[in-house]
């Protein structure tokens, strides 16, 4: 199993934790510790299959990457994501695919 697959199948086992436990306690007026731990965990495995995919795109697509890996730019609106993906663009090869980011350079 390769990195990414691994960490895919660790996303389908927290979603399933998350979602057989919110079952039991979806009614409540709050959620418990072991939930929100678990959720938690989940959204960081997904954060990571972002940064593991944004890497490996890095190494492909950029002229010289350097040892600095990417990481995915999480942001609050699109200007913002847009600005942190295209710091990621400088040195794009020309065979590599081509991103409209509104706000990039």
């Amino acid at each position: 199993m390769s990195g990414i697959d691994f960490i895919l199948h660790k996303i389908d086992e927290g979603l399933a934790a998350v979602t057989d436990r919110y079952s039991d306690v979806k009614d409540a007026d709050s959620l418990p510790d072991d939930l929100l731990y678990a959720i938690r965990n989940l959204v960081q495995d997904c954060q990571s299959a972002l940064d593991w995919t944004m890497s490996d795109v890095h190494r492909r697509y950029v002229t010289n990457p350097g040892k600095r890996s990417p990481y995915f730019p999480l942001a609050a609106d699109h200007g913002q994501f847009g600005k942190g993906f295209s710091l990621w663009r400088l040195g794009q090869r020309p065979v590599g695919p081509s991103w409209p980011v509104e706000g990039g350079t």
